[in-house]
C-alpha cells in the first residue's frame, strides 16, 4: 500500500493505524506492508508477524479508505 504524508503528522498516524486495523481484522494468511513516502524518500514498512485474508470486502473497505490508485495486490508464489 503506498501511502504519502498530507502534511500533517497526526493525520498520517492515523490514517496507518485504521489501515493497520482494518487489514489485521480481516484474519487470513495473506501478508501486506506499507510504502510510505515523505520528503522525498520512500521507507517499506512490512509487518512479518501480521496478516490478512484478501477478499471482497477488504478491497471495498480499502477502496472507502484510501481511493483506488493507492494500493497494489502482488501474488507472491513460492517454489
Amino acid at each position: 500500500m503506498n501511502l504519502r504524508s498530507t502534511g500533517d503528522k497526526e493525520r498520517d498516524k492515523r490514517r496507518i493505524k485504521t489501515l493497520y486495523g482494518t487489514l489485521i481484522s480481516f484474519h487470513g494468511r495473506d501478508r501486506f506492508s506499507f510504502h510510505a513516502f515523505e520528503n522525498g524518500k520512500g521507507h517499506l514498512i512490512d509487518f512479518p508477524e501480521d496478516t490478512t485474508r484478501i477478499d471482497a470486502e477488504l478491497l471495498s473497505r480499502l477502496k472507502k479508505l484510501m481511493g483506488e490508485e493507492n494500493w497494489l495486490i502482488e501474488e507472491i508464489k513460492f517454489q
